[in-house]
Order: structure tokens, then C-alpha cells, then sequence
């Protein structure tokens, strides 16, 4: 598992009620202003179109529309969640507000070199294979048995229900706030014992191999608090405690896709920015990001975007150039302040042109990758 991370500077990940309100013109400044992180639960979100009933469009279109606006450049797939979950408590590191994926492979150049090559995921080839209608008949019996299993009017309903009679207590807490405050007094409490670690490998459905490891990683690293210990398994575990808190005190509703929309919180430990339209995530994500993050509404992206789409066909020479690689210089726009507020050494307007010996060094560097020794 690695970082991936380009020139972007700034990772960001949108779910589905805002990616598809974006234009193919707005989605092309995103790519140049940040690092995309795809989520595996957007990806199945736009394959379960396919399933849909037609109401005056094709779906394989609506779906091949949607996979062209999810380009390689400038992005990634993250690894899915619950392998993450299972690599930490194994030992290995997850850092924090970057992407992370699962293709990457050590390899050797000519000059003896390494460096690491990342190859496709299966998700990125997938998404490249809709933008041309190229699907599976799999994809399709997917496709419906997702959107039947998902979709079912009583899944929150009957989730809540169990909520209830399992820890009737926790209907007592008043907001947000103070959910997440007795989580965190309860993981306090608990710092020394393995009874949280016990309590998420439940949650999340650990295998008993995972599980085994864990539990023996734990006992002989000298019984490290959770927080030491698998940090990302905490946050995940935080947030499921906390939406099905927020669930039993009615702070959120039981619309199916609720529990949809709540995969993508498991991802907020890889962006610095969460864009969303949802109200499900207007009433739970905020409270579970850090300082170094923002939650931005979807139509105040749009409409930045569409400003400065404007703006550039007002511009010409080097005004234009310089837009192409960086936010306008306006205090009022949602682009410019988030790099002013995360990009603590950007200065607007510096000269950022690439120059010749930089772009031979590039492109001397892209061929020793691409002749590079695969290290077994």
C-alpha cells in the first residue's frame, strides 16, 4: 500500500450528488486544481445505474457518460476500506489525507535506480472499458443485485430497530457533539483492555486469519492504546459508532440510501477536501474531519468553477496560462481559498512555466520507468 499523489497538491474526493452535477469543462479545472481520490463506493454508485429503469436515456450512456468524467490523469482509486482496515491491523501504516492504493510494484531502472511503478486497478480498467459501453454481462446482474440489495426501503428501518434494543441507552445523547464526546470517553476508559479492538473486528466483519494477527500483533507490541495501535480502524470504528448513534436519536433518517452514503465517510482520512449535495452528509461529516480538512457543498464548487470557466474566455497569454495551473486571484472564490488556506508555500501569480531541461529530465525519467526491472 503507498501514497499516490501528484501536482495537485490538494487531494479531494466528491460523492456522487455532486460528481454528477459537474460539467466535462468544470470537471477538467478540478483535475488541474487537485488530486482526485476516486472511491471504490463512487465507482459502484455509477455502476448501478446500468440497473436503473430508462426514462427517456440509455443507461449504458448515462453510466459511459458518467466514466468519461472519471479520467487517470491527476487522480486515483483508493483501496476499499475494509482492505485498509485489515492491512493496519496487521502492521501495516495508513497514513493520512492521501490516497492510497494497493498496485503499486518495486522496480529497478538501468542505473540502478528503484522506483515504483503503479499499475492500473481493476476499477480504473473497468471505468475505461464503460467510457467505450463496454460492459460485462456480470456488471449487469451486478448492477441490479446492488441496487435491490441497497435500495430496500427497510434496510435502516430494521437497523435502527436492532440499535435500539442493543444499547438503549445511547438514545439519551443530544447531538452531534456530545455522540462523538462519549465515544471518546468510552475509548479512554478502554485504552488498555482489547475489548475495542474485539468491538471492531465485530463492526467490520474482520476474518478470523485478521483477526488472529491482530490480536497476536496487540499482545506481543506491549497492548498499545487502539490509537496507537490501528489509528484508521479507530476513525472507522468512531464513525459507525457515530452514525448509528445519530441514527437512534433521529439526528439523521432512515432513507435507504443513507447507509450508502456513509461509505464514503470511511474515506475521509485520504482527501483534504470532501465535496458533497447531500443532507445525510451536511449532518455527519463535518463533525468527523480534523482541522486540516474542509466540507464544501457541491453547487458552491459549481459555481466557482463556472466563474472561472468564464473568466478564461475573457483571457489570453500568460493570464491565461497561469489560470490553467492555478485559482484565480479573488478572496470571494471557493478555488482560491482553499489552496491560500492549504498550500502554505503558494504564492499566486509566481512563474510556475516548466522549463526545457526540466521537461527532458521528466521525459528521460518516463523512459527508465518504462524499461525498469520488475524486483520480485
Amino acid at each position: 500500500m503507498i501514497t499516490q499523489f501528484g501536482s495537485g497538491g490538494i487531494s479531494l474526493i466528491f460523492d456522487k450528488s455532486a460528481f454528477q452535477i459537474f460539467s466535462r469543462d468544470e470537471m477538467h479545472l478540478l483535475y488541474k486544481y487537485f488530486w482526485i481520490n476516486i472511491t471504490p463506493i463512487l465507482i459502484m454508485e455509477i455502476l448501478g445505474d446500468l440497473a436503473k429503469e430508462k426514462k427517456g436515456f440509455e443507461t449504458d450512456s448515462k453510466v459511459a457518460e458518467f466514466a468519461s468524467k472519471l479520467w487517470g490523469f491527476n487522480s486515483s482509486v483508493n483501496t476499499f476500506y475494509l482492505d485498509l482496515i485489515a492491512a493496519e491491523l496487521q502492521g501495516q501504516a495508513i497514513p493520512f489525507y492521501k490516497p492510497l492504493v494497493d498496485t503499486a510494484q518495486p522496480v529497478e531502472m538501468s542505473d540502478g535506480q528503484i522506483g515504483i511503478r503503479i499499475h492500473p486497478s481493476d476499477e480504473r480498467n473497468a471505468l475505461d472499458r464503460w467510457q467505450e459501453q463496454k460492459f460485462h454481462s456480470w456488471e449487469h446482474v451486478l448492477s441490479k443485485e446492488w441496487r435491490a440489495n441497497t435500495k430496500a426501503p427497510e434496510l435502516l428501518i430494521t437497523l435502527k430497530e436492532k440499535i435500539n434494543r442493543s444499547n438503549p441507552g445511547a438514545r439519551n445523547l443530544v447531538g452531534q457533539r456530545e455522540i462523538l464526546a462519549a465515544f471518546d470517553s468510552y475509548v479512554e476508559l478502554k485504552r488498555d483492555s482489547n475489548e475495542l479492538l474485539q468491538l471492531l473486528i465485530e463492526q467490520f466483519s474482520i476474518t478470523t486469519e485478521v483477526a488472529g494477527a491482530a490480536f497476536y500483533r496487540w499482545e506481543t507490541e506491549g497492548k498499545k492504546p487502539i490509537s496507537a495501535f490501528a489509528p484508521y480502524s479507530l476513525f472507522c470504528l468512531r464513525a459507525n459508532y457515530f452514525f448509528q448513534t445519530c441514527l437512534q436519536n433521529e439526528l439523521i433518517g432512515t432513507r435507504p440510501t443513507n447507509l450508502l452514503d456513509m461509505q464514503y465517510v470511511y474515506y475521509l482520512p485520504f482527501c483534504r477536501v470532501f465535496v458533497s449535495n447531500d443532507k445525510f452528509h451536511d449532518s455527519v461529516v463535518p463533525y468527523l474531519m480534523t482541522e486540516k480538512q474542509k466540507y464544501i457543498k457541491g453547487a458552491e464548487l459549481k459555481d466557482d468553477l463556472k466563474r472561472i470557466l468564464l473568466m478564461k474566455k475573457q483571457l489570453t497569454g500568460s493570464d491565461l496560462r497561469r489560470i490553467e495551473n492555478e485559482p484565480p486571484e479573488n478572496p470571494d472564490s471557493v478555488m482560491y481559498r482553499l489552496w491560500k488556506d492549504m498550500l502554505l508555500n503558494w504564492l499566486p501569480g509566481r512563474n510556475n512555466v516548466v522549463t526545457d531541461d526540466e521537461l527532458r529530465m521528466a521525459d528521460e525519467m518516463i523512459r527508465k520507468m518504462r524499461q525498469a526491472r520488475p524486483i520480485e
